[in-house]
């Protein structure tokens, strides 16, 4: 797998560049560290259909995969998501292995069957975060303007393939951070390895190429005898300015006013005064010592363009004569608010309160694709369906 980026003449930018700094990174696998193991059960039912309960973040993705090994219609594969405890990305792509395995067992025996994990092999059969080698070139001017850079990484897939298209694709868009940098070469590799497995990690490829950017940065200024905080002010995207794969931003771009918020509230400027010890004035080892450093994060929500076909969402919303509200939709409630989000943005644009609206749990026999629960998605994309439905 490899996706890249081009923009202007990297060469030439490094050529007007005062100085260039060139480093390799490396990241390692990451457990999710969920609270609740992997877990699936399975009943076959009258009629040659057959219902899962299980903990994941994507009921359809499950659905779709018993199915598949089973050899049945998607509607004769129930799927319902139980109260789920925790994902981070985790619960994405591999409970479709633990339902499936669930479903062929039950589907053979013609008995309920129960798979729960133990740590140990929730901890051995579940995907990783994908380590990541980051090679990152950047120049700039003697001002702290950046030139160029040029960043090659490579991602380690483990034995199989999963979500590493997606993760390489937007490491790629996201490598450069949230600056505006006039030269880039982006290029990002998935390899296949002997390894663990590797799939959806909160952030999905962009913590490892950032964590990269945002070091290199810090040295950048360094060398250069610069604030840091001020480097980035002076790089920082902005309304009119464009990103690494040339997109114009034109509107709601509150980055630089983020950044002087967090130097009056951490009072950067006093803490980093060459007159500060560092230590409180201690000067003692034994006592305690407080650093303070700054980074910014390029974050974009949904799945982009190579996740284009999974992005839609759905939703039914059913009120009733007494003004009590049903909202059904297919993402799932892992503990980051979704049921909370979603009556208040039902409440909003009903006028009716938060108390008198109910959202189901994802069942695939009642509620609507409304697509994963992954990416951060879940509050535009199936929060925009119910307000769409609110309004029709």
């Amino acid at each position: 797998l490899h996706d890249r980026v081009r923009k202007g003449e990297v060469d030439a930018g490094f050529d007007a560049a005062d100085i260039v700094l060139e480093r390799t990174f490396h990241t390692y696998h990451q457990e999710h560290a969920y609270l609740e193991p992997l877990c699936a059960i399975a009943l076959p039912e009258d009629g040659g259909s057959i219902t899962v309960y299980g903990t994941m973040q994507c009921p359809f993705y499950v659905q779709k995969a018993v199915a598949g090994v089973l050899g049945l219609p998607l509607a004769d594969v129930r799927v319902v998501q139980t109260v789920t405890g925790g994902g981070f990305g985790g619960k994405e792509d591999v409970p479709s292995e633990i339902c499936a395995c669930a479903a062929l067992a039950a589907w053979k025996t013609g008995r309920p069957v129960k798979i729960v994990h133990t740590r140990e092999e929730d901890f051995l059969r579940s995907s990783k975060r994908h380590p990541m080698e980051v090679t990152f070139k950047l120049g700039a001017a003697r001002d702290g303007t950046f030139t160029a850079a040029s960043i090659r990484a490579v991602a380690d897939a483990g034995a199989y393939c999963t979500l590493t298209p997606v993760v390489v694709f937007r490491a790629t868009a996201h490598a450069t951070g949230p600056y505006e940098i006039p030269n880039v070469s982006t290029d990002v590799y998935g390899v296949y390895t002997n390894r663990q497995t590797t799939g959806a990690f909160r952030g999905f490829g962009q913590p490892q190429v950032i964590f990269a950017n945002e070091s290199l940065i810090d040295e950048v200024a360094d060398a250069l005898g610069l604030d840091p905080m001020d480097v980035r002010l002076k790089n920082c995207l902005d309304v009119g300015k464009s990103t690494a794969t040339g997109q114009v931003l034109t509107e709601s771009v509150g980055l630089r006013e983020t950044i002087e918020q967090a130097r009056e509230l951490s009072e950067w400027d006093a803490v980093r005064a060459p007159t500060g010890s560092g230590d409180g004035g201690s000067g003692g080892r034994a006592h305690t010592r407080r650093g303070i450093g700054v980074g910014s994060i390029y974050y974009g929500v949904s799945l982009g363009a190579k996740g284009l076909a999974l992005d839609g969402s759905g939703a039914h919303l059913n009120v009733y004569r007494d003004g009590s509200v049903r909202i059904g939709v297919g993402g799932a409630e892992m503990g980051q608010g979704l049921l909370t989000v979603l009556s208040q943005m039902a409440s909003d644009s009903l006028g009716v309160p938060v108390d008198a609206i109910h959202v189901e749990r994802a069942d695939t026999s009642v509620v609507p694709d409304s697509g994963p629960s992954v990416a951060s998605r879940t509050t535009l994309m199936t929060g925009n369906a119910v307000i769409d439905a609110a309004a029709k």
